[in-house]
Protein backbone atom coordinates (compact mmCIF):
# COMPACT_ATOMS: atom_id res chain seq x y z
CA UNK A 1 0.00 0.00 0.00
CA UNK A 2 1.43 3.37 -1.03
CA UNK A 3 1.21 6.54 1.03
CA UNK A 4 -1.08 7.99 -1.65
CA UNK A 5 -3.37 4.99 -1.13
CA UNK A 6 -3.68 5.92 2.55
CA UNK A 7 -4.57 9.51 1.66
CA UNK A 8 -7.14 8.27 -0.84
CA UNK A 9 -8.62 5.92 1.75
CA UNK A 10 -8.88 8.81 4.23
CA UNK A 11 -10.86 10.73 1.58
CA UNK A 12 -13.07 7.68 0.98
CA UNK A 13 -13.84 7.53 4.72
CA UNK A 14 -14.82 11.18 4.72
CA UNK A 15 -17.02 10.71 1.64
CA UNK A 16 -18.73 7.67 3.19
CA UNK A 17 -19.39 9.59 6.38
CA UNK A 18 -20.98 12.44 4.45
CA UNK A 19 -22.99 10.06 2.24
CA UNK A 20 -24.34 8.13 5.23
CA UNK A 21 -25.36 11.30 7.08
CA UNK A 22 -27.02 12.77 3.97
CA UNK A 23 -28.77 9.47 3.33
CA UNK A 24 -30.16 9.50 6.84
CA UNK A 25 -31.36 13.09 6.51
CA UNK A 26 -33.03 12.23 3.19
CA UNK A 27 -34.79 9.27 4.83
CA UNK A 28 -35.95 11.53 7.68
CA UNK A 29 -37.21 14.11 5.17
CA UNK A 30 -39.04 11.38 3.23
CA UNK A 31 -40.61 10.09 6.43
CA UNK A 32 -39.07 6.62 6.12
CA UNK A 33 -36.87 7.11 9.18
CA UNK A 34 -37.66 8.53 12.61
CA UNK A 35 -35.97 11.87 13.29
CA UNK A 36 -35.45 10.91 16.94
CA UNK A 37 -32.85 8.39 15.74
CA UNK A 38 -30.61 11.12 14.29
CA UNK A 39 -28.44 11.56 17.40
CA UNK A 40 -27.93 7.81 17.81
CA UNK A 41 -27.21 7.39 14.11
CA UNK A 42 -24.67 10.22 14.25
CA UNK A 43 -22.91 8.63 17.24
CA UNK A 44 -22.70 5.28 15.46
CA UNK A 45 -21.31 6.88 12.29
CA UNK A 46 -18.83 8.87 14.35
CA UNK A 47 -17.64 5.68 16.08
CA UNK A 48 -17.24 3.84 12.78
CA UNK A 49 -15.34 6.79 11.34
CA UNK A 50 -12.98 6.88 14.35
CA UNK A 51 -12.26 3.18 13.90
CA UNK A 52 -11.41 3.76 10.24
CA UNK A 53 -9.20 6.75 11.00
CA UNK A 54 -7.44 4.81 13.75
CA UNK A 55 -6.72 1.99 11.31
CA UNK A 56 -5.25 4.47 8.84
CA UNK A 57 -3.16 6.05 11.61
CA UNK A 58 -1.78 2.61 12.49
CA UNK A 59 -0.95 1.96 8.83
CA UNK A 60 0.84 5.30 8.61
CA UNK A 61 2.75 4.58 11.81
CA UNK A 62 3.86 1.22 10.48
CA UNK A 63 5.17 2.95 7.39
CA UNK A 64 7.13 5.31 9.63
CA UNK A 65 5.14 8.34 8.55
CA UNK A 66 3.75 9.10 12.01
CA UNK A 67 5.46 9.07 15.39
CA UNK A 68 3.14 6.99 17.61
CA UNK A 69 4.39 8.71 20.78
CA UNK A 70 3.32 12.11 19.43
CA UNK A 71 0.01 10.70 18.18
CA UNK A 72 -0.80 9.15 21.56
CA UNK A 73 0.18 12.35 23.38
CA UNK A 74 -2.21 14.34 21.15
CA UNK A 75 -5.00 11.82 21.81
CA UNK A 76 -4.50 12.14 25.57
CA UNK A 77 -4.67 15.93 25.37
CA UNK A 78 -7.93 15.73 23.36
CA UNK A 79 -9.41 13.32 25.93
CA UNK A 80 -8.49 15.61 28.84
CA UNK A 81 -10.04 18.59 27.06
CA UNK A 82 -13.25 16.60 26.47
CA UNK A 83 -13.39 15.58 30.13
CA UNK A 84 -12.93 19.16 31.29
CA UNK A 85 -15.85 20.54 29.27
CA UNK A 86 -19.07 21.23 31.17
CA UNK A 87 -21.82 18.68 30.58
CA UNK A 88 -24.00 21.25 28.78
CA UNK A 89 -21.29 21.75 26.14
CA UNK A 90 -20.95 17.99 25.52
CA UNK A 91 -24.67 17.50 24.87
Amino acid sequence: MKNTDLSERREVLLDLDIDMRLGHMNRVAAGTCDATLTASFGQIIHGINRIGVSCLNIAEAIRGKVNMHELLAEEQVETVVELERPAAVMA
